[in-house]
């Protein structure tokens, strides 16, 4: 009976470590696709073709949302929203409560945006919650 507890055990922590490595591994994958989301609206302030006081840009939102501090995410189609449906949380399980931000660290004439890229979602095994992190600077 001992032997039969001591392998239930060994097979239910393997199961929770790999359960909680498959959602880092989404994590990161939500995280990216924000990345790749921020970079597809994105232009930069000494840029002459985006004017960022114009509401008929395409990156007119990024810049509204772009002053420090700010927390935003962005929704399927790529608009930054401030509530709302983030592009890729329905991937991780609803019960983990999982959120994704993304905070304008930077913003000024002479430097590019940086933007924190955070997923944090309950760990697995009830320890708190897990987050993924990414930083991204937008080109000049």
């Amino acid at each position: 009976g001992m032997a039969i507890g001591i392998a239930y055990a060994t097979a239910n922590q393997s199961l929770l470590s790999t359960r909680q490595a498959q959602e880092n591994s989404i994590a990161t994958e939500i995280a990216q696709s924000q990345v790749e989301g921020l970079s597809a609206i994105g232009c930069t302030s000494d840029d002459p073709s985006c004017d960022p006081t114009n509401p008929a840009n395409t990156s007119y939102k990024l810049f509204q949302y772009g002053t420090a501090g700010t927390v935003f995410c962005l929704d399927a189609a790529n608009s930054p929203v401030t509530s709302g449906a983030c592009n890729g949380l329905n991937e991780l399980p609803a019960s983990s409560q999982p959120s994704v931000s993304i905070t304008c660290l930077n913003r000024c004439a002479a430097a590019p945006y940086t933007f924190e890229i955070q997923v944090q979602w309950d760990d697995v095994q009830g320890q708190g919650q897990d987050t993924v992190t990414q930083d991204y600077v937008l080109p000049k």
